[in-house]
C-alpha cells in the first residue's frame, strides 16, 4: 500500500484554530465555524475511507473506522507535544494501533482486530498500512496504541521530564 496523507501539520493547526474559535466566539458564529472544522475532518476521513473499507470488508465490530484513524493521528500529535517533543523531532514517529476486542474472561479464543500503522513525516501524518489481524481475546485485549520514536524525540522527552530537577 502506498502511504496516504491523512493531514498536514498546517491543516491540523488550522483545524485546531477553528476548534479554539468555536469555544470563544459568539453563539451565532459557533455553528458556522464548527461546520468548517467538521468539513476539514470529513475531508481527512475521506482520504483514507477506501483503504479502510477494503480491509474491513463486512466487519463492523472490533475494527477501526476512518474517523478512528484520523483521531489516532490527532491524539498522537497532541501526545507528542504534551511529552515535550518538538515539531522538528516528530518526523519518524510511528504509531501502531490495534482496535479493542472482547475482554471478558468468557472469550478465550482469537478474533479479528483492525491494525493501523501511521507515520509522522515532515509534511504531516500518513496512514502507512491498515489491515485486519488475528489477536487473542479476553483480559488484556483492549485497544492498544504503541509509539515508536526517534532518538531526538526521546531526548526531548527526557529533557522535559528533567526540567526543574537537579541531580546532586
Amino acid at each position: 500500500m502506498k502511504p496516504i496523507k491523512i493531514f498536514s501539520t498546517k491543516e491540523l493547526n488550522a483545524y485546531q484554530d477553528k476548534l479554539d474559535k468555536v469555544r470563544m466566539v459568539a453563539p451565532e458564529r459557533k455553528s458556522e465555524i464548527g461546520a468548517e472544522a467538521s468539513a476539514m475532518f470529513g475531508e481527512w476521513r475521506d482520504r483514507i475511507a477506501d483503504v479502510v473499507a477494503e480491509a474491513n470488508g463486512k466487519a463492523t465490530t472490533h475494527t477501526y473506522t476512518p474517523r478512528d484513524i484520523v483521531n489516532i493521528a490527532i491524539t498522537a500529535e497532541a501526545e507528542m507535544k504534551r511529552r515535550g517533543v518538538t515539531v522538528a523531532n516528530m518526523p519518524g514517529t510511528i504509531v501502531n494501533a490495534w482496535s479493542g476486542l472482547p475482554t471478558a474472561r468468557a472469550y478465550k479464543s482469537a478474533a479479528i482486530a483492525g491494525f493501523a500503522c501511521l507515520e509522522r513525516k515532515t509534511a504531516g501524518w500518513y496512514l502507512i498500512s491498515y489491515d485486519k489481524e488475528q489477536c487473542a481475546t479476553g483480559p488484556g485485549a483492549e485497544e492498544k496504541i504503541r509509539y515508536q520514536i526517534t532518538d531526538n524525540a526521546a531526548e526531548d522527552i527526557v529533557r522535559k521530564s528533567m526540567k526543574d530537577i537537579f541531580i546532586i
